[in-house]
């Protein structure tokens, strides 16, 4: 928010009662932005049930106050009507009870040669207590909304894992290394939401590889110093060896988990099925079942 010039001007009207120090104290405040949308004040304080919220429509308020003790007004201004900029303020005059000074309302040069009347003097009974109407200007720079921004999770995994093809018990049982990155990009509700790219290169004792990658939309929550997150999205592979090649793209959903034990390093397991949807051999000698793998995987994530 640009930062707004408030003109604070607190203007004492002479309405009062005998024998008692108070008058109507009228404050108005003036903007430059046009994107405010609330105001809010108190006077004397800045406790958090104390507010009275107007609109931008309300410039002023006045209250009927002692005048002989200084009095503070806190404002405070807002886009949403939820998130408020720290106070400006400014404080009224004491005004000190004083007797009615004897006035001769009459200039001496403005009859020419007519007699100068008489001047009536006209004493303040005893009880009257007489104040001056004053008007104050004060200058205070209302500082910006301090609005909440959000801050994503971006976080580099590396970590080994173990591949196996599910049900086919004599499929590939590989090793191998895996890394992905995440990042999310807004808030819905307790969740935060991004994507996940994710990559991996797995062997097994026949030289064969492995090599997968996916990219997933991603939801995840804090629960404590850990995250649970779950992500899904389209994945492919391809197995390379020996006895053939072999490729296909389906599906992969995930689910893990991160404690961070440090500040930027957090330690993770997690669990992906990929679900194979269409797949290519180039060899009968890859006819094992390779339409579903099962990756379980532990990994340390970087946090940026």
């Amino acid at each position: 928010m640009k930062k707004v010039l408030l003109a604070a001007i607190v203007l004492l009207i002479s309405a009062f009662a005998l024998c008692a120090a108070e008058a109507d104290v009228t404050w108005v405040w003036f903007e430059n932005d046009p994107n405010v949308q609330f105001y809010r004040y108190q006077i004397d304080g800045e406790d958090d049930d104390s507010w009275t919220v107007v609109d931008f429509l309300v410039n002023e308020v006045t209250v009927t106050l002692d005048v002989s003790v200084p009095h503070t007004l806190y404002l405070q201004q807002s886009y949403d009507g939820i998130n408020w900029s720290a106070s400006s303020f400014t404080e009224s005059e004491v005004y000190p009870e004083y007797e009615e000074e004897e006035e001769n309302f009459f200039d001496d040069d403005f009859f020419f040669d007519e007699p100068e009347p008489e001047v009536v003097e006209i004493p303040a009974e005893e009880d009257d207590v007489v104040f001056e109407a004053t008007v104050i200007e004060d200058e205070v720079i209302l500082p910006e909304v301090e609005v909440e921004t959000y801050s994503p999770l971006k976080i580099l995994d590396i970590g080994l894992g173990y591949l196996n093809s599910i049900p086919d018990s004599d499929g590939s049982k590989t090793l191998g290394l895996n890394i992905a990155y995440s990042q999310t990009f807004l808030k819905a509700g307790i969740f935060d939401i991004g994507l996940k790219a994710d990559v991996g290169i797995y062997t097994w004792r026949d030289l064969m590889f492995h090599f997968y990658g996916d990219l997933m939309a991603l939801a995840t929550v804090e629960v404590g110093n850990c995250d649970l997150y779950g992500a899904i999205g389209p994945d492919a592979f391809v197995v390379l060896g020996k006895q053939g090649r072999s490729a296909a793209v389906g599906l992969a959903a995930e689910l893990g988990v991160r404690y961070h034990r440090f500040e930027k390093i957090a330690i993770g397991f997690a669990v992906t099925d990929h679900q194979s949807l269409i797949s290519v051999s180039r060899t009968l000698k890859l006819g094992r079942n390779l339409s579903n793998r099962l990756e379980l995987k532990a990994f340390l994530g970087i946090s940026f």
